[in-house]
């Protein structure tokens, strides 16, 4: 039997049949499946010969449930009869087998492009149908990849979304286009966070166009632009102020002053202390080991990690959700119950040791003021008698 079955797909157990006799014998087999809710379903095959040493019998189920299954009670009927008429039971199997009947929570529902015809400068705009057909609310996200005429791969990501038990929820993986020529959506995958499981994956090879059309002259040599404004490239643009820390703050689009102009720092450099220094660029990665331990990689980049969980049923047996992260469940060294015994067990203890203590400190006490009493007597009496001597 293997050990994972698709949800509402035939699955097929195989009975290794023994014919020690060798003789000619017709038979059938069957076994009893039972689902996660106990409901059980008895199944059998068809009549076949059983002559070899070994037979090999299929009994099929179509499970209609997700969760853990199990198959027993599995036997053999036997016949001299072709048809198995006046068979009876030969062998009942104690064997018992465990499997897992799994399917999609979440499934691509449909794939398209909001425009095909495009101009260098737009934003292509995949919109990508997803449907929740688990049994709750799940957060996923969506990755679809692109190629542009130079056949060069890019991978787009979309935000996580939430999405509620049996609704639809549209994902846009978006890209702004900037060369002319035949694009082309490639492929489309659908992952459920927990784990980033991924769900679903469609092949869309779905072509589309992007065209230039150059801009139109706003200026040149005979056509002037208003006050305020300059004439570069054929465009009207406005005329920068003098050059001050107010107008040029050193950031990438006003790094620094110079010859009275604000310079701006170019693709790939940023503005650093005043001048222009190369970009550093996140670290390339094709796994999550090569990342920083609270990012994962994710597009050959090392990005921040997104949430395991929302809530603790979406961590495994024995795991809580902690701040977005499944953690494994910390257990007290003592149980409430066990401090409370320890505690009940000392003041046992304790109080009568210290009623000895103050018992025996107080007996003490007054041994020692009868022996003062008793030296106090005598002391007394030695006076008495010195007189009773002087007298006489």
């Amino acid at each position: 039997m293997p050990a994972l079955a698709p949800l509402n797909n035939l699955t097929v157990a195989t009975l290794r049949i023994r014919n020690t006799a060798l003789a000619k014998f017709y038979g059938f087999a069957g076994c009893t499946f039972r689902n996660r809710l106990n409901e059980t379903l008895r199944n059998v095959s068809q009549c076949e010969e059983m002559s070899e040493d070994t037979n090999n019998i299929a009994v099929g189920v179509i499970p209609e449930l997700r969760g853990n299954w199990s198959i027993f009670g599995c036997f053999v009927n036997a016949s001299r009869n072709e048809g198995c008429s006046g068979n009876r039971t030969h062998n009942v199997s104690t064997v018992s087998k465990s499997f897992s009947v799994t399917a999609p929570l979440l499934r691509i529902e449909e794939i398209y492009l909001t425009s095909g015809n495009l101009v260098v400068g737009d934003i292509a705009d995949i919109t990508v149908n997803v449907k929740n057909i688990g049994e709750r609310e799940y957060a996923a996200f969506v990755n679809c990849t692109i190629f542009n005429p130079y056949n060069a791969s890019i991978r787009l990501t979309t935000p996580n979304q939430t999405i509620p038990l049996g609704e639809v929820r549209d994902f846009h993986p978006q890209y702004t286009v900037d060369v002319p020529g035949r694009w082309r959506v490639s492929s489309c995958s659908l992952y459920r966070l927990g784990s980033i499981i991924l769900e679903d994956s469609e092949s869309v090879n779905k072509p589309f166009n992007v065209t230039y059309t150059p801009p139109q002259e706003e200026c040149n040599s005979n056509v002037p632009c208003e006050a305020g404004f300059t004439c570069v490239s054929n465009q009207c643009v406005q005329e920068q102020p003098s050059c001050s820390v107010s107008n040029c703050p050193g950031v990438k689009n006003a790094c620094f002053c110079s010859g009275g102009q604000c310079i701006a720092c170019g693709d790939g450099y940023a503005c650093s202390f005043g001048s222009c220094a190369p970009e550093i660029l996140p670290p390339v990665c094709s796994l999550n080991e090569q990342c920083p331990s609270e990012q994962v990689c994710i597009n050959s980049v090392c990005q921040p990690r997104p949430p395991e969980c929302f809530a603790n049923s979406d961590c495994s047996a024995g795991q809580e959700c902690d701040n977005n992260r499944c953690i494994t469940k910390s257990e007290p060294i003592f149980s409430k119950d066990i401090m409370v015994l320890l505690i009940i067990i000392l003041a046992v203890i304790m109080v009568p040791l210290i009623l000895f203590i103050y018992i025996r400190k107080s007996l003490t006490c007054n041994v020692w003021k009868d022996k003062m009493s008793v030296d106090i007597i005598k002391d007394e009496i030695r006076k008495i008698d010195k007189r009773y001597v002087s007298v006489r």
